[in-house]
């Protein structure tokens, strides 16, 4: 469920959502899969039909419904790319590739943009990597 990929608790835990109606610009979009709202990165949490979080991972939303968006959280799975030389270590920046929607700690394609700080270690096998996410492109940050 898209809810385990979230690894803070509330009310204690730090993480910040938005609300969002997806249109034809924005396409149809996986719970648990990570996007770029305008100039933000978020993680797609849970649909209008279910804001508790309780949709399974990878669960499709249709354009028109409106969607809850994660794009600040201190601690949450990602995808992560698997190939050899792929290992993120704790403290390492972040990247995301905005075609594949996987994440590196190299900045290797074109339109990569740095999303967070591993928090967990992650080995070249592992499918998912455990940051501090800043949706807001950290390649703007002063």
């Amino acid at each position: 469920m898209a809810y385990n990929r979230l690894r803070t608790c509330t009310p204690e835990g730090d993480w910040r959502s938005f609300k969002v109606t997806l249109d034809s610009a924005l396409g149809a979009m996986l719970i648990g899969t990570m996007y770029k709202v305008q100039d933000t990165w978020g993680m797609c949490f849970a649909s209008e039909d279910n804001f508790s979080g309780n949709e399974p991972v990878d669960t499709s939303i249709a354009v028109g419904k409106v969607v809850s968006i994660i794009y600040h959280a201190e601690k949450i799975l990602v995808a992560k790319a698997t190939s050899t030389g792929s290992a993120i270590e704790v403290g390492d920046f972040v990247y995301i590739d905005p075609t594949t929607k996987l994440s590196s700690k190299t900045k290797d394609g074109v339109d990569d943009e740095c999303i967070g700080v591993c928090v967990e270690n992650a080995a070249d096998t592992d499918s998912f990597v455990e940051i501090d996410l800043r949706g807001a492109s950290m390649n703007d940050m002063p």
